[in-house]
């Protein structure tokens, strides 16, 4: 090797390791019950417990705990470890723990300093930070629907059911408390969901200060290039850019071309923004198959126009992150350029018969 460093997609993880925040995670009592073998990076097995079984724990004196790290905006979700592993498609890097308690952060000053709070009811149907076997079924049953489309996609590796969780105080309870509290339903089945992303970083999660702005932008592109089996110093913003929306148009008219149609793309205010930095689609519990329930020709073209303009919207934000950001502001091409990309990579997939 001759000292090079690998081309296998890395980016700048020891960096992001140096920099992340984490609160600790105590293992409870659980069952893996949905296993995806052509990624089972864990080796985790059916009907057996799993040390990714875990939940977040107020305290913070348990010997064995577990590290996860914790982001705003991720209120029920934590990162495990950073492993490079790849399948017949796709290389990924970041996992993912999600329903493992809730937490919260300085929304006003994006404190570095993350809070451990109890699990509560925020509104019918939601629990802040459970997640139910039905919702995280949904998400890899898609994730692998929008996989075999050929669509950049996150994946589901592994579904764990939880026989215990972490109460306010930091002690194991039985999940039979939470139903005798009326916290949850009889019939919920709480579960951890295990993810595998490239980068987990959203396109709206470029928002504390410069320095990591400049960091999880640089990850991304360095990733990219790495995967791409470029030399990172040969793969400018521009270049990223330039991909960022060839891929883009290529997911979204994909995902027409199958039928199916996102509707938030951005949510409202552009506070979240199911895309992450590497151009994978996330977060489809609202992806709707218009073939399954037929809907009307302008319905349906009009759906098509919302995930359109929307990730049109999102491409926008990060054009202004990267200028505002990465250094490199004074050589990206005009933002039309990008726009055009989308477009003709959109087209292209349309056409294909």
């Amino acid at each position: 090797m001759n000292g090079e460093r690998p081309r296998i997609p890395i980016g700048r993880v020891e960096d992001l390791e140096r920099q992340k925040e984490t609160l600790p995670g105590t293992i409870v009592k659980n069952e893996t019950i949905w296993v995806n073998d052509e990624i089972n990076e864990f080796d985790l097995e059916k009907g057996k417990p799993a040390r990714l079984g875990t939940f977040l724990n107020p305290r913070d004196d348990d010997p064995d705990s577990v590290p996860l790290e914790v982001r705003y905006g991720h209120h029920r979700s934590g990162i495990i470890t950073r492993r490079i592993f790849h399948d017949d498609k796709q290389w990924y890097r970041d996992v993912r723990l999600k329903g493992i308690g809730f937490m919260t952060m300085d929304k006003e000053n994006y404190s570095t300093k993350s809070i451990v709070k109890p699990i509560y009811r925020m509104r019918a149907g939601y629990l802040g930070g459970i997640l139910k076997y039905k919702s995280a079924k949904w998400s890899a049953e898609w994730d692998e629907g929008f996989y075999e489309a050929g669509i950049r996609t996150d994946r589901v590796m592994a579904i764990i059911r939880l026989l215990e969780y972490i109460d306010e105080n930091g002690d194991k309870q039985p999940i039979d408390e939470l139903k005798k509290k009326f916290i949850v339903h009889r019939d919920f089945d709480p579960v951890v969901e295990v993810d595998a992303f490239g980068t987990i970083t959203r396109i709206n999660e470029v928002i504390k200060d410069k320095d990591e702005a400049q960091l999880l932008l640089d990850d991304a592109r360095i990733l990219v290039a790495e995967e791409l089996g470029i030399k990172p110093d040969q793969f400018s913003f521009h270049d990223y850019l330039l991909w960022f929306a060839q891929n883009l148009g290529r997911n979204i008219s994909l995902m027409h071309k199958n039928g199916w149609i996102h509707q938030n793309l951005t949510m409202e205010n552009s506070h979240h923004i199911n895309i992450t930095l590497d151009c994978r689609i996330v977060d489809k519990d609202t992806v709707y198959d218009v073939y399954e329930k037929p809907l009307e020709k302008p319905v349906i073209e009009k759906a098509f126009i919302k995930d359109i303009d929307q990730a049109d919207e999102a491409s926008a934000i990060l054009y202004n992150d990267v200028k505002e950001y990465s250094g490199q502001g004074q050589q990206l091409a005009d933002e039309q350029v990008y726009r055009a990309a989308f477009e003709e990579a959109y087209d292209k997939v349309t056409d294909e018969q």
